[in-house]
């Protein structure tokens, strides 16, 4: 996906002005009452060659005023409700051994789960999307691939970011947990499709 975006944006005022401009980097740093403007920032030269360092900056300052940009045009508003979870239905999910019972409410890029794991019960895959997952009655192990487990007790919660790990849970008594996972756990080049290399 590519849009162009032609007005001028501002860069933050607490961006150094020695990586900011082609001033600050030759080391003529100079007070300025206004802002940097994206437009200081050192172009590429005809033969390849970078005329300083600053294109690391100018790279990832882009990406993150894209991606401010992008989550403005497609955030969706949630209005002001609440939910009685007793009425929404269960799922059931098998694991590999023992059951999983879902209860969803599901929100543009955003999901809310109610979810009871009975005693015995582990994950039947290794999973590496992002989680806020907060235990609410009993408790569970966070498994990662890397042999590392931690016990969750009620109060406790874990977050992650999309494929920042590979998880599976695990309840020796069983678990009631609230699961909230969504667009707002994708890397951040991800959420406008956008490599920073």
């Amino acid at each position: 996906m590519s849009f162009s975006y032609r007005r001028k944006i501002r860069v933050p005022v607490n961006v150094s002005p020695c990586l900011a401009c082609k001033e600050g980097a030759r080391g003529k740093i100079q007070k300025r009452q206004k802002p940097h403007r994206i437009s200081h920032l050192p172009r590429r030269k005809a033969n390849g060659n970078l005329e300083n360092n600053c294109h690391v900056l100018r790279k990832y300052l882009y990406l993150y005023i894209l991606n401010a940009l992008m989550k403005n045009m497609t955030s969706k508003n949630i209005p002001f409700q609440t939910i009685d979870w007793s009425s929404i239905p269960k799922t059931e999910h098998k694991g590999e051994t023992g059951i999983a019972f879902w209860q969803t409410i599901q929100y543009p890029g955003l999901r809310i789960r109610l979810v009871e794991y009975s005693e015995g019960y582990i994950a039947d895959h290794w999973c590496t999307k992002g989680h806020i997952v907060h235990c609410l009655e009993g408790d569970f192990v966070s498994e990662l691939r890397d042999g590392t487990k931690t016990l969750l007790t009620p109060g406790m919660t874990y977050v992650v970011t999309d494929e920042l790990s590979s998880h599976r849970s695990s309840t020796e008594h069983g678990v009631k947990l609230l699961i909230i996972d969504g667009d707002f756990l994708k890397p951040a080049a991800d959420t406008i499709g956008i490599n920073p290399e």
